[in-house]
């Protein structure tokens, strides 16, 4: 076999490193900076190639060690080829534009970095941390409103403008751990995914030169970034007064932590968190191999066992586990994206969706410059599978019943059923009962009343007044006596009147329960006749439960009497028929314009032992088609979406006036 030129063995830089147990084998490509993973056996044949050339071995090279290191050549050749095309195939979907080389600027920082990168960074996040807790639960976490809405156009659009800025700090981060790690970055770069920019550093040099302690933080101190970031925000929305101001830091509290939590950090991405924990276990090639496995199992599958295969072992079906677990992320992801913004703006929303897909799924596929394996069945052999498995996809669309099932959540009827109010106006006496047991009669809160108070008084010497003066008309005569006994008569009955709204001052419990007091109920507040005083809870009897009842589901409900289970913690109960009724009238989401009707379910649990648990309740309409399933969906969408428009309608409308 031939030896390859020196020229091409020279372009090869052999690196080792730890991974865990074991060693690591990495080849990097001078002539194009990129660094690939091989296995020992063609590690150990492109040394002793270049010892051959550097005249450090004489010995005759063995067959299969020259055979493992050409075919490394070759890979890395492969890969060269690969990247040259890609880059010279201009593709306005996927660009990057590299800016300049970081390296130069790394000296200026290190002393900055080695110094920051370790207590100094542990204080100022711990400090961040108690901080953040303590304005959070002064305030009881209100700033919980940012995060509604989340996925409306408005706020993705607004993180579309912000992130760039967002991502430039967070990369900041990965230069300063790699600077303290002594790491040399290679390059700044703008990469445009579907025309929308993301700045990034080369940070790859860590695969050779760094430990794995050193990899971790590197990979870590974009999560930290944004992390950091997100808490300034947090204080900062505490702090500023303007109302513009206030929605900045909230959204980018809302930004920085949920892309690091969902994104970032997620294992099942290829992010930072990817490789912070890939790293820690020791198999940095773990997002490319479990994807291979997972490939095959699904050409596997596809083609009837004409091409991939089944994994081998336990490891082999982790890892194509673990291979099927990122694809279903990446799409649960964009279904709920899509699905959360489609109500609101179709035709933008499927613009944004298609947007999210593009980035998710085809990019990384044209990003990656690794040659992938042509198939060895036929042509029309794998159509022939592939037309196989879709036609059972479809039969399963179209013939296969699936449970048509609504879920809603459920809370005790707390403004009516269970709610105790205020008899009579009055000011609070003193502290309510505290929440717990309480007994038949027992009192729950004290008012009172200057008014009636006064009232009572005067009567009271009317009272006197009346009873003097019938005394002294006994001797009088019979006119005088019937005057004075139906003055005593009207003094009485107003005195009664008075007695029965003090009595109504005190509010008491009407039944043994559990009680909860209302919020706010402080001593010297003023309740009017009808004020929430709290909530009483029987130990005994069904608890009646209310929820929101979508409209569009009236129908379903009308012509297929559903059956419902509600769930208790780990355990569900089913609802006898007859439990569960609709009211007339609907209600709208003044935020989506949804409408709905409310629903009323009998739940054969005693309420007492409801306090403070999430109910739920699941409702069956029975076994329809998947195909029936996915077109009241998309019905359902476009009525949202209709309704939504109506909601903005409306409030152009109001700001106009």
């Amino acid at each position: 076999m031939d030896i390859p030129r020196p020229e091409a063995l020279r372009q090869l830089r052999l690196t080792l490193s730890s991974e865990g147990q074991r060693l690591a084998f990495f080849l990097s490509d001078l002539s194009s900076g990129k660094i690939v993973s091989i296995p020992r056996e063609a590690a150990l044949g492109v040394q002793r190639l270049q010892d051959r050339m550097a005249g450090l071995d004489t010995a005759e090279i063995p067959r299969e060690d020259v055979e493992a290191g050409v075919k490394a050549l070759g890979y890395v050749t492969s890969v060269r080829r690969a990247e040259r095309a890609r880059a010279t195939k201009f593709n306005p979907l996927f660009m990057q534009i590299p800016l300049f080389d970081v390296g130069p600027w790394q000296p200026g920082i290190t002393r900055f970095s080695i110094w920051f990168v370790g207590l100094p960074l542990a204080i100022l996040m711990l400090g961040l941390t108690l901080t953040v807790l303590t304005l959070g639960i002064r305030n009881d976490w209100a700033i919980r409103s940012e995060f509604v809405g989340i996925l409306r156009i408005e706020t993705l659009l607004t993180f579309g403008l912000i992130a760039p800025f967002l991502k430039i700090i967070h990369e900041f981060g990965h230069v300063v751990a790699a600077t303290a790690a002594g790491v040399r970055v290679r390059q700044a770069a703008l990469s445009l995914i579907a025309l929308y920019p993301l700045p990034s550093v080369d940070c790859s040099e860590a695969d050779v030169t760094a430990s794995r302690g050193g990899r971790v933080t590197i990979s870590l101190a974009g999560i930290v970034t944004d992390f950091m970031i997100g808490m300034i925000a947090f204080i900062l929305w505490h702090l500023v007064e303007s109302d513009a101001a206030k929605s900045v830091a909230g959204q980018v509290v809302v930004f920085s932590t949920l892309n690091s939590l969902l994104f970032n950090a997620n294992p099942l991405m290829k992010l930072d968190g990817y490789y912070a924990i890939v790293d820690m276990i020791g198999q940095r090639n773990l997002y490319t191999r479990a994807g291979q496995r997972f490939a095959e199992l699904g050409r596997g599958l596809v083609s009837l066992g004409a091409d991939g295969g089944l994994p081998q072992g336990a490891g082999g079906w982790g890892l194509a586990a673990y291979g099927g677990a990122t694809l279903v992320y990446r799409l649960m992801i964009s279904f709920t994206i899509l699905t959360a913004i489609l109500p609101q703006f179709l035709g933008l929303g499927l613009v944004l969706g298609a947007w999210g897909m593009y980035a998710m799924f085809v990019s990384p596929l044209l990003a990656d410059p690794t040659p992938k394996a042509a198939s060895k069945v036929s042509r029309q052999r794998l159509w022939l599978g592939r037309g196989g498995f879709l036609a059972v996809l479809a039969a399963v669309i179209l013939l296969v019943p699936w449970p048509f099932v609504l879920q809603l959540p459920l809370r005790l009827d707390t403004a009516g059923y269970y709610a105790v109010t205020a008899k009579a106006s009055g000011f609070v006496a003193g502290r309510s009962r505290a929440a717990g047991q309480a007994e038949a009669g027992a009192t729950l809160l004290d008012l009172t009343n200057p008014e009636t108070d006064r009232r009572a008084l005067i009567l009271q010497m009317e009272r006197q007044e009346a009873d003097l003066f019938l005394q002294n008309t006994q001797s009088i005569g019979l006119a005088e006596a019937q005057l004075a006994e139906e003055r005593m008569r009207s003094v009485l009955a107003q005195i009664a009147v008075v007695e029965t709204e003090q009595a109504a001052l005190t509010v008491r419990m009407e039944g043994e329960g559990y009680f909860i007091a209302a919020s706010g109920l402080t001593p010297g507040r003023f309740l009017a006749a009808g004020d929430s005083v709290g909530h009483a809870y029987p130990m005994t009897g069904s608890a009646w439960a209310v929820g929101a009842f979508p409209e569009r589901w009236v129908e379903e409900y009308q012509t297929r009497t559903p059956t419902g289970e509600v769930r208790l913690g780990t355990r569900y109960i089913t609802l006898k028929p007859g439990s569960l009724g609709l009211t007339d009238g609907a209600t709208t989401d003044a935020a989506t314009g949804l409408r709905s009707i409310r629903l009323h379910v009998d739940i054969p649990v005693a309420p007492a032992d409801l306090v403070g648990q999430d109910l739920q309740i699941r409702l069956h309409f029975g076994n329809r088609p998947l195909w029936d399933h996915l077109a009241f969906w998309a019905s359902g969408k476009l009525a949202a979406f209709r309704d939504a428009q109506i909601v903005d309608r409306e409030t152009r409308i109001e700001q106009s006036n």
